[in-house]
């Protein structure tokens, strides 16, 4: 989905939890928010949760026109944006990674 000509989302929905943490409850299920960032540079913004990991790394390729993301950037740690920091520098060694929390 284009957000605007130079942000794409490329996050995923899931419709099987129905609740959030365990006690929020979400009755159209989750969207799990994940975006890409095209500029001089592509930065790619938070994973998404480990069950949709081949999605969201198609969502990224498609997005990003087959190029490889320069950056990764985790807002926190929390599994819904950064269960997949492993298998995203797995597919994309090169990518410099970064969390908000370091700053």
């Amino acid at each position: 989905m284009t957000i605007t000509n130079d942000i794409k989302y490329v996050g995923v929905n899931d419709h099987s939890i129905d609740l959030f943490e365990g006690q929020y409850v979400v009755p159209n299920g989750m969207a799990y928010n994940s975006y890409v960032i095209m500029d001089n540079k592509i930065a790619v913004l938070d994973t998404v949760d480990a069950r949709f990991t081949h999605e969201w790394l198609d969502n990224i390729q498609t997005a990003a026109g087959g190029k490889s993301p320069d950056y990764l950037i985790v807002q926190h740690m929390e599994p819904d944006h950064s269960a997949n920091i492993a298998n995203f520098m797995k597919t994309y060694p090169d990518t410099k990674s970064s969390s908000m929390s370091e700053k």
